[in-house]
């Protein structure tokens, strides 16, 4: 059907992605929605069909659904897969912008994502993530680094507002989000320091992993995203002390 809307002229594709309470359709799309998940449709399906339209298709596509599926799938492992198989953009309409902004700060690429703030010396706090007060200082977004970020000594920066260092730590960052998933205060300190990094300009610098080696990458998140949080952050420590992957 992609396929043949764009031989009939479209100049983009919006593709679904069901959701089992779209209270925000109508009749018809709940319905869809319904036969579409009993059928076996969910964002790992609607990913791999991407992958096959753009063996033969480099037609814009967007992704439009609730933000539910999304959180369950996991925000940073739906951004990779969507950069991986070629989504262009996504239609969330059930979340708020204040609240976007805390969910997706920035895509994978966040040196390609906003425009950096007039004057970054305004910063405030509450203009970057409430969140961060909700720290209570476990630490276990440091020892989660593979990077060796100093992870809570930037989140303690970022609530002094002494957000030119934060910017410096997160230089090294490789949007890995372990730290983020490691935090049970739901601070989100990867998101912040990404955000606060690009206001301020910095670039990303002394990366570990290869970013045009997309097999290795690959092999590289697969390895730090595992389910168990122990298991994360020891993992965490085998990267970040070998400098890669074990043999």
């Amino acid at each position: 059907m992609v396929l043949a809307a764009e031989s009939a002229g479209a100049a983009m594709v919006e593709l679904g992605m069901p959701f089992s309470d779209p209270l925000a359709d109508g009749p018809v799309i709940q319905a869809s929605s319904q036969q579409a998940i009993e059928n076996g449709v969910n964002i790992t399906w609607i990913l791999e069909t991407v992958t096959k339209i753009r063996e033969k298709s480099e037609i814009p596509i967007a992704l439009m659904g609730y933000i539910n599926p999304i959180l369950k799938y996991g925000v940073d492992k739906f951004l990779y897969q969507c950069k991986k198989c070629g989504v262009d953009g996504l239609l969330i309409p059930d979340l708020p912008p204040e609240e976007g902004m805390e969910i997706f700060p920035c895509p994978v690429e966040p040196d390609k994502a906003v425009e950096p703030v007039a004057n970054a010396d305004a910063l405030t706090l509450q203009s970057v993530f409430p969140t961060v007060n909700r720290c209570t200082k476990c630490g276990s977004c440091t020892t989660a680094c593979p990077m060796s970020i100093p992870v809570m000594d930037s989140v303690m920066r970022m609530q002094e507002g002494s957000f030119d260092k934060v910017a410096e730590d997160f230089t090294t960052c490789i949007h890995c989000g372990l730290c983020r998933f490691v935090c049970e205060d739901k601070v989100k300190p990867h998101s912040m320091g990404l955000w606060i990094r690009r206001s301020f300009g910095k670039s990303q610098v002394e990366l570990k992993i290869d970013v045009e080696n997309s097999d290795r990458v690959e092999k590289e998140w697969q390895y730090l995203l595992v389910e168990g949080k122990q298991e994360r952050m020891q993992r965490a420590k085998i990267f970040r002390e070998s400098g890669g992957l074990p043999e």
